[in-house]
């Protein structure tokens, strides 16, 4: 998954939400319901043995730790009437919490700050993260999901085409695949003699719907369930462009030396696989069955 953009489009929502971004408020998240998505997380049942294998200094506190990029609908964001996280990611951690016993406490940060600060600040992270050989480098991935990108533009913008990006100006969150995705496009622009783009990253996620709402960008590359949300939610507003591109995992952060605490999520997020939570989390957010996977796996 490609960790993009948020999707939050009125001007009232974008201005709210956008606040909270920067923010660092420690939220904790029970499983007592879900927030706003339909699943109820109080049915997910711990399991003992698995709890069993959480680390000591986590399974005493009762809590888990998590950071995230709350800017992103519907995989992570604050809901504007609880001011409580909300979205799949959410969802699937706070289940994947309470499968081990413990109860996860999220810690809303730029997207661009979480990974050097998991394993110190936090315990583990989920906010879209792709698996990609350089993160795997520096910490554990457990996969639990997948999806690819999307070019968004303007619902009225019919000239944009994705085979020619040369010399647009064209927006992606900074930190993330796309922001290198188009980086290696400009450079293969200038390489053959052409225009470079002209790429605007944000490290604020709003503010790249809010630019191209506002006609500064040409396009913006998201992933494809914001995508898929967005267009259907706003057709007057937004659509996308193109086909799917680079379809791959999504995964939730531990530390490199945490070892013990990676292998006991990605047991948790295999059984929550297995008892099809996971496919009904996913369900609850109109998000595609085609995102599931069958096999967790720890890279």
């Amino acid at each position: 998954m490609k960790k993009t953009i948020a999707i939050a489009v009125t001007a009232l929502a974008l201005g709210t939400l956008a606040g909270c971004s920067n923010a660092d408020p420690e939220i904790e998240s029970t499983p007592t319901a879900s927030n706003g998505s339909g699943f109820d997380l109080s049915t997910v049942q711990k399991d003992d043995k698995l709890a069993a294998e959480v680390p000591a200094k986590i399974a005493e506190s009762g809590k888990l730790s998590v950071g995230t990029s709350a800017d992103y609908e519907p995989a992570e964001y604050i809901d504007l009437a609880t001011n409580q996280p909300a979205g799949f990611d959410i969802d699937i951690m706070s289940a994947l919490a309470a499968k081990l016993g413990l109860k996860a406490e999220y810690t809303n940060a730029p997207f661009d700050s979480i990974l050097p600060a998991v394993g110190n600040k936090y315990n583990a992270a989920i906010s879209s993260f792709s698996i990609t050989p350089e993160r795997t480098q520096q910490v554990n991935m457990v996969s639990y999901m997948k999806s690819g990108s999307l070019f968004m533009v303007k619902a009225d913008n019919d000239g944009f085409k994705t085979d020619d990006l040369c010399g647009k100006t064209l927006g992606a969150q900074s930190g993330t695949s796309q922001q290198t995705y188009l980086e290696d496009a400009s450079a293969k622009c200038t390489a053959d003699g052409k225009a470079a783009i002209s790429l605007k990253p944000e490290s604020d996620a709003q503010m790249l719907t809010t630019k191209l709402g506002g006609g500064q960008l040409d396009a913006i590359m998201v992933d494809n369930i914001a995508a898929a949300f967005t267009s259907k939610k706003h057709p007057n507003e937004f659509k996308t462009v193109g086909d799917v591109i680079d379809s791959d995992d999504a995964g939730i952060v531990v530390a490199k030396n945490d070892e013990q605490l990676a292998k006991v999520i990605q047991a948790g997020v295999q059984a929550l696989i297995d008892d099809g939570t996971i496919d009904k989390i996913l369900a609850s957010w109109d998000v595609a069955p085609s995102s599931a996977i069958k096999t967790s796996k720890l890279n």
